[in-house]
């Protein structure tokens, strides 16, 4: 078998990145907190004010967002 198959000589090989979960598993479970997030950006870009509560909430949604990548494996800035 090793005359059919010799050893690899070339190091260009580079092994596929493993995360924890797939990317659509991440998607899916932030889908809710990314519609509050495009809400809420366009409640503002029409010059309205988030009330307190929904300012609290859109930051608890970023917060969800970031530690969903985070558990992803996925690194952002």
């Amino acid at each position: 078998m090793s005359d059919l198959f010799p050893p690899r000589t070339d190091q260009h090989f580079v092994k596929g990145e493993k995360r924890p979960f797939p990317a659509v598993d991440i998607l899916r479970a932030i889908a809710g907190e990314a519609s509050l997030v495009y809400l809420s950006a366009q409640t503002v870009s029409k010059g309205n004010a988030l009330t307190p509560e929904d300012l609290d909430r859109l930051l608890v949604a970023a917060s969800r967002i970031r530690a969903a990548l985070t558990a992803g494996g996925i690194h952002h800035g």
